[in-house]
């Protein structure tokens, strides 16, 4: 299992109001397909939901934050419009990547 795929993940059962988009990227094997939902949360921030579990927060086209999309991502992103900030950067904190540099 990869630490960064959640096994069984069904991008078409979160943000549903979503549509789900596929890019094709050519990588050193061949192409590869990426999905993706991607929910805008203002004039320049933007969540991207993968097929892989894994999310991402953007702020002017560049990545913020990448975490593991779990049950209480949902519930927060599916109320987020009455979501305090405190608790968006507290969830964000809680729940950020784990680099290969912070990794013992």
């Amino acid at each position: 299992m990869n630490a960064y795929i959640i096994e069984g993940f069904k991008l078409e059962d979160h943000l549903r109001d979503c549509e789900i988009v596929s890019e094709v990227f050519k990588d050193l094997d061949g192409y590869i397909t990426l999905k993706h939902k991607k929910l805008k949360l203002g004039e320049e921030l933007s969540l991207y939901l993968y097929d892989s579990g894994q999310a991402t927060f953007e702020y002017r086209d560049r990545e913020v934050e990448t975490f593991m999309w779990n049950e209480d991502a949902a519930e927060l992103f599916e109320h987020f419009y009455s979501l305090r900030i405190t608790d968006l950067f507290e969830f964000m904190y809680q729940r950020r990547w784990i680099g290969a540099m912070e990794v013992e």
